[in-house]
């Protein structure tokens, strides 16, 4: 890839010639690589070919570049043979853009050996070592040349064409640090000129323009152009920039036609003389003028038809025709356009013909002069309707009127047409006809009329049930009509009224009890469900009974109740206080019979006596108290009967002791507590047991003081230093620090830092001629190397590296010759007519191309000749044909094998079998052999041609 300056480029230099050189590091079959230390930091050199290198300890001649003011290292160095012949490629690729990178060459050719490179890109003479010659900006030529070129501006790569061969020439890389900055501002791809200013030095000189000594300059040329600028410092910068002026483009086509000739200009049929203007726009939007300048030279056809009778003749330039045909007599006027009589000669024929006819009853006829009323033989010498004479025989006869008796019928409701009338009841009718021979004809018609017999019947079917009715079965009622042939021809209709009778349906419900039954359809029911009976309904069609029927339950239950001496238990109206088996005999709402048996146990009742003691302080729950003063307590309580059960307590309470110890620690420390470690604040008790057998409580209250903690978080961009309790902090990640508080515990300080990137981005941007991208708030238009300094969306630095490319239009004009039509693989569309075409396509990157095709139809000469002759049949006679540009044969000459004439005819129409050689000389046929013919051939543009040939003549 190759990397332009464009709109705005920056490049830099020195003032001495102190440069970096290349320490070459591997040589692998087709590929040298090594890296040069650039302002600190490594730059990787890589170079590729078609064909192998090699390297040497040191550089050849090393002396040839003594007088070159910078310090050049003797050390390792690549060599090449550029190529063993013709088609040498070598690329030689940076690791990122430089500037201004130079290229030391030693030993290119010999004195015998003269080797030629031209690079991509336009080099600049740094130091001549001698054997060179310097060609142009892009070509030198080596005789056992040593040189230093640099190759000004921002680039990545230069590649290098070699054609000739070479065995050894040492080549090296080097760059220097850049001292001070050039602009070179304004678009280098103008129409008509292009305006450049520059900027950064005292003195400015270019290496061509209109100003080639100011800061501003204007090109009207297209090139490569180099700029030396001077500083105050008298420091040199050295760079270019490649201009590309696009002058509006003049088109001037000059055509000439023949009258009638179809020409097509910017896809609109032209056909008169003048001057006819396409005014367009290049895709560099530069003005693109088509002039076409048409000349149209007049053609001329007389054409006319001429009859002659069978047996006379027609004089038609020199020639006297008898035969029928179209003839052409072709002139060139002097535009050289035809000028053509064209004669249609029709030959009329004379006939003896015979003819019949008759006459009518009360008819006459005119036969010339002649008035005939009867039948006869008749004769007459005539003109016929060509106007030649025709010898006519009329045999005339006699026709009387004929008379024609019909019967016919018709069928009731049918029309019959008879001549012009429309019939539809009986009679007799009579008309008048012409008969096939051409008199009146009588015919009569006697018509009847036959009745249509129809046959009506009814029928009724149930409802979901289907009437079979002439093969189709019919479900719906309404009125249905089938048309059947009767027995006299005429259709006979049947009628059927059919009728849909509904099903009854009833339905009910009934319940019964569980264990009971239900007969319904001649079943026993027992279950709850929904039960169907169908039944035959007076109509004859099904009647549907359906019954839901619904089984009750009935309850058989049974109760086990205890009560406690003394209380009575209510059972159904009855109180009962003894024990025993008691029934209960009930009817539930829905009619069934329920039972529930009682069984009843009668419990008795109890009384104790208890004696506790409670240590101070603490309770005693006796019947749902809590109790802690010494006394005598009576609660009746449930048994586990469920009874009373009467209980007497006896309660003492013991004396007791209690202690309160507060100790306070530090977060993160602990205490021994009766055997228990604790580190968390709060208040603990322990009890100690005493001989009393009472506990002697110890409340512990202990303060932990907290370690102080503080939890922050702060961000940096890479690069940068956060300070953090003494240390500066340069990595992403969470830090602690342990301080001492003024209680005497520690502090402790948490940072979580983030560290955001900063980014070096490269990306290729494309555009077209005319087209332009905001990148870093600037508008670029134009190819080049752009490095943009921006903010992240954290503040920090990011740096954008675009490489913009602008893609080349295109614009050609195409000049094509053709016999065929022509399809142009530029829209594939098929022309058939010469013209001017134009089509706006876009090239491969996307951008406008115009083209402009000038089509010029060339028409097809092509001419074809049998090579057997007959005499009869479709190879009867021998002629030339040809495609239509073929006009006429002029002459056609046959020789036999000896070299005498045979035969010679003129003016043939081409391929047409009624004339040409028919196997004849002198009146009589020639012998079977091989023949010999030569003939002028005369085509439509005005043009003759001599052809000949071999016929084999077989019999």
């Amino acid at each position: 890839m190759v990397c332009h300056l464009a709109a705005t480029s920056t490049v830099s230099a020195q003032c001495n010639q102190l440069y970096e050189w290349t320490t070459w590091t591997s040589f692998s079959g087709n590929s040298a690589d090594g890296t040069i230390n650039y302002g600190g930091s490594p730059v990787g050199v890589n170079m590729t070919a078609n064909y192998t290198f090699g390297s040497t300890p040191g550089i050849y001649n090393f002396g040839a570049f003594s007088g070159f003011g910078g310090t050049i290292p003797n050390t390792t160095v690549p060599y090449t043979t550029w190529a063993a012949g013709p088609g040498g490629v070598t690329t030689m690729c940076f690791s990122q853009t430089v500037t201004n990178p130079v290229l030391l060459i030693a030993s290119l050719g010999n004195g015998g050996n003269h080797v030629t490179l031209e690079f991509s890109l336009p080099y600049a003479l740094v130091y001549d070592g001698g054997g060179m010659t310097f060609v142009n900006a892009t070509t030198l030529i080596g005789a056992e040349g040593y040189a230093i070129i640099e190759f000004p501006g921002d680039f990545d790569c230069v590649t290098i064409y070699s054609s000739t061969p070479e065995w050894y020439t040492n080549i090296t890389w080097g760059l220097h640090p850049p001292l001070f900055q050039v602009d070179i501002a304004g678009d280098p791809e103008a129409c008509n000129e292009v305006n450049l200013t520059a900027n950064g030095g005292n003195t400015y000189s270019w290496s061509g323009g209109e100003y080639p000594n100011q800061p501003t300059n204007t090109f009207t040329t297209s090139g490569n152009y180099f700029l030396t600028v001077t500083d105050n410092n008298g420091c040199t910068v050295l760079t270019s920039v490649a201009v590309e002026v696009f002058e509006d483009a003049q088109v001037s086509i000059f055509e000439q036609i023949c009258e009638g000739t179809p020409f097509y200009f910017q896809g609109n049929p032209v056909s008169t003389s003048g001057t006819y203007t396409a005014n367009l726009q290049t895709s560099h939007g530069c003005d693109s003028t088509i002039t076409l300048e048409l000349e149209v030279f007049p053609s001329y056809l007389n054409a006319w038809q001429h009859s002659i009778c069978e047996g006379e003749s027609y004089q038609f330039h020199g020639q006297s025709l008898t035969q029928p045909g179209q003839y052409k007599y072709t002139d060139v006027t002097q535009s050289g356009c035809d000028s053509i009589d064209q004669l249609q000669l029709i030959v009329l024929p004379r006939s003896n013909s015979s003819q019949s006819t008759h006459l009518c009853a009360g008819e006459t006829l005119r036969f010339g002069e002649v008035l005939i009323t009867q039948a006869g033989t008749y004769t007459q010498t005539l003109a016929n309707y060509l106007g030649c004479d025709s010898t006519v025989t009329l045999v005339v006869s006699y026709l009387p009127q004929p008379f024609t008796k019909i019967d016919s019928s018709i069928c009731q409701g049918d029309t019959l047409r008879f001549n012009q009338q429309m019939l539809t009841s009986p009679g007799v009718y009579l008309q008048r006809f012409n008969s096939f021979q051409g008199c009146d004809s009588l015919v009569q018609l006697q018509l009847s009329v036959n009745p249509a017999p129809i046959t009506r019947f009814s029928a009724n079917i149930c409802q979901g049930e289907s009437y079979l009715f002439e093969g189709e079965k019919v479900t719906a009622s309404g009125q249905y009509v089938r048309r059947f042939s009767s027995s006299g021809g005429c259709d006979s209709l049947v009628v059927l009224n059919l009728s849909i009778l509904p099903v009854p349906r009833s339905t009910f419900s009934e319940s019964i009890c569980q264990g009971e039954s239900r007969t319904f359809g001649g079943k026993v029911l027992r279950t709850t469900g929904v039960y169907r009976d169908t039944l035959t309904a007076v109509s004859g069609c099904d009647s549907i009974t359906i019954l839901n029927l619904t089984v009750q339950n009935t309850y058989n239950s049974t109760l086990e109740v205890s009560i406690c001496e003394g209380q009575s238990y209510l059972f159904y109206n009855q109180s009962l206080t003894k024990a025993g088996q008691y029934t209960e005999r009930f009817t539930t709402l829905a009619g069934c019979d329920s039972l529930i048996l009682l069984s009843l146990r009668v419990l008795p009742s109890t009384s104790s006596n208890i004696q506790a003691e409670i240590c101070p302080g603490r309770s005693y729950s006796f019947g749902g108290n809590d109790l802690w003063q010494k006394g005598t307590y009576q609660q009746l309580f449930s048994a586990a009967s469920g009874c009373d059960s009467m209980v007497i307590l006896s309660l003492n309470v013991l004396p007791y002791l209690y202690s309160f110890p507060e100790i306070q620690i530090c977060q993160g420390e602990s205490i021994d507590f009766n055997g228990r470690t604790i580190e968390k604040p709060g208040i603990y008790l322990d009890t100690i047991r005493m001989a009393t057998g009472c506990d002697s409580i110890v409340e512990l209250r202990l303060n932990v003081f907290e370690l102080s903690s503080s939890f922050l978080s702060a961000s940096m961009c890479d690069g940068q230093g956060y300070p953090f309790a003494g240390d500066i902090l340069k990595t992403e990640g969470e830090f602690t620090k342990i301080l001492t508080s003024q209680a005497g515990c520690d502090s402790v300080v948490s940072l979580a830092l983030k560290v955001f990137p900063t980014y070096r981005q490269e990306t290729d941007v494309y555009l077209c001629p005319g087209e332009s991208v905001l990148l870093g708030g600037q508008i670029l238009s134009q190819s080049g190397f752009w490095n943009f300094g921006l903010k992240t969306s954290e503040g920090c630095d990011s740096m954008v590296a675009v490489r913009l490319t602008v893609h080349p239009e295109y614009e050609s004009v195409q000049k094509v010759e053709s016999e065929t039509p022509f399809t142009w693989p530029v829209n594939g569309a098929t022309y058939d007519q010469s013209g001017i075409y134009t089509a706006a396509f876009l090239s491969a990157e996307g951008c406008d191309s115009i083209h402009i095709l000038d089509l010029r139809i060339i028409p097809v000469k092509k001419w074809f000749a049998p090579n057997i002759l007959t005499g009869t049949g479709s190879n009867g006679r021998f002629t030339i044909s040809g495609s239509d540009q073929l006009e006429l044969v002029k002459t056609v000459r046959i020789f036999d094998r000896w070299g005498n004439l045979v035969s010679e005819l003129s003016n043939l129409p081409p391929g047409n079998p009624a004339y040409g050689w028919d196997g004849r000389s002198h009146g009589g046929e020639v012998v079977t052999g091989v023949y010999v013919f030569i003939a002028e051939l005369a085509w439509k543009d005005r043009s003759t041609e001599w052809v000949s040939g071999d016929l084999t003549l077989m019999r």
